[in-house]
């Protein structure tokens, strides 16, 4: 899986780190770290996620988004909630690919376990780069990433009609127990996707019932990607918890997959969506 190979990047002994540490870096708040390997061992040890800022010499944004940074809210931000490091892309352009970086500069938070929680690329103000990093803020005192709810106006959710089996706990290199995303997301039907369609997104390995449906999932992969990457809202806003959702129980709202953890959990956020959105979600 794409998450393996992002993890060998970042222990492997023999992997060589070539980090950007730009004149005058010594100045800024953020207490950058030296080493890759640094960074992950650390993020296991204290269960806060990791921020990468891939950056280049010749990125004008990316000296300027150094102000963002270096602001003293900021600073402190991610000092306190996050494993911080600067790379140099052109330095790690394996790294670069295996996350599926295509712009400069580009934040990247990434859990201790290695799963890629947020990708921000481009240049960001100070305010909203703060903005951006709270949501992913650990809760205090759990040492956990989350993403945390907003409020905003109501608007009909439609729940999908899916059976009631009770949630297999899949020990595969599948993602979302090998359901075909697509299909669900169109049809409202639980087909078990073929391995000889398959695909990587956002360090997920994805299979489908077709070619025709994999090729739907590429062309718009965010059409069918469930919020949350497949966390049930209602356990991560309630209880603090990242608890993967079914597909078998899924929702659909506003054209956004949802899964959840129980039948109680779906129906909770039926009855109330507007509390578990995203920043921005419920924005027409």
């Amino acid at each position: 899986m794409v998450a393996l190979r992002i993890n060998r990047f970042l222990l492997c002994a023999g992997f060589v780190c070539l980090l950007f540490l730009q004149a005058g870096s010594l100045r800024a708040d953020v207490q950058w770290r030296t080493s890759l390997r640094e960074v992950a061992l650390e993020a296991k040890q204290t269960g806060k996620p990791m921020l990468l800022k891939f950056t280049a010499e010749w990125c004008t944004f990316c000296h300027k988004m150094e102000k963002s940074f270096d602001r003293t809210d900021v600073s402190q931000l991610v000092n306190e909630n996050f494993v911080p490091i600067k790379v140099d892309a052109d330095e790690n352009k394996k790294l670069v690919k295996e996350i599926g970086i295509d712009g400069f500069p580009t934040t990247v938070i990434i859990s201790p376990d290695f799963q890629v929680l947020q990708k921000i690329t481009g240049y960001l103000e100070a305010d909203e780069l703060k903005k951006r990093l709270d949501i992913l803020a650990p809760v205090e005192g759990t040492g956990t990433a989350i993403v945390k709810k907003s409020n905003a106006g109501g608007a009909a959710t439609q729940v999908a009609e899916l059976p009631q089996n009770q949630i297999q706990q899949v020990n595969s290199v599948w993602a979302f127990e090998q359901i075909c995303l697509v299909e669900l997301v169109e049809n409202a039907n639980l087909t078990q996707g073929n391995p000889a369609f398959f695909t990587f997104y956002r360090d997920r390995q994805l299979c489908f019932a077709t070619e025709a449906h994999k090729q739907a999932f590429e062309q718009n992969p965010e059409k069918y990607w469930p919020a949350l990457n497949g966390v049930c809202p209602i356990q991560l806003a309630n209880n603090k918890q990242m608890v993967p959702g079914s597909p078998q129980l899924g929702a659909i709202y506003r054209g956004q997959l949802w899964f959840f953890s129980s039948a109680e959990a779906r129906m909770q956020f039926a009855q109330s969506p507007q509390k578990y959105l995203l920043p921005g979600v419920a924005e027409e």
